[in-house]
């Protein structure tokens, strides 16, 4: 499963549908971009942008929730607390990746910005 708070960083790991426009060309051809995308063992994928994560509210709450059911602990820590999400569901032990969006940063105030 992959859990993106930004739609972008999804974009960037190739999650987007793309329907060309040929009278414009640019990003607006980038269509329905999911924030949560889960795979099985046979490649289909459920992708959906009603969940998401990295903050408090209603999309993080049904990630937590389907997390959950899943057994992994402290769901809710994991899903509010990070941008990007990695969850590997191929052992009895689910592997949790989590992280940073690649624009986190630029997305504070600039004041608040490190590079």
């Amino acid at each position: 499963m992959f859990i993106y708070k930004n739609g972008t960083d999804a974009i960037l790991q190739g999650f987007y549908k793309y329907n060309p426009n040929p009278y414009v060309l640019g990003l607006y051809d980038i269509c329905e971009v999911p924030n949560f995308i889960a795979r099985d063992k046979y490649g289909d994928e459920f992708r959906t942008s009603g969940l998401n994560c990295g903050y408090v509210g209603e999309g993080p709450r049904g990630a937590i929730a389907i997390l959950e059911k899943l057994g992994i602990e402290n769901a809710e820590h994991i899903v509010t607390r990070n941008s990007v999400l990695y969850i590997d569901m191929k052992s009895s032990t689910p592997k949790v990746e989590a992280g940073r969006s690649v624009f986190d940063d630029y997305l504070k105030g600039p004041m608040e910005r490190t590079f």
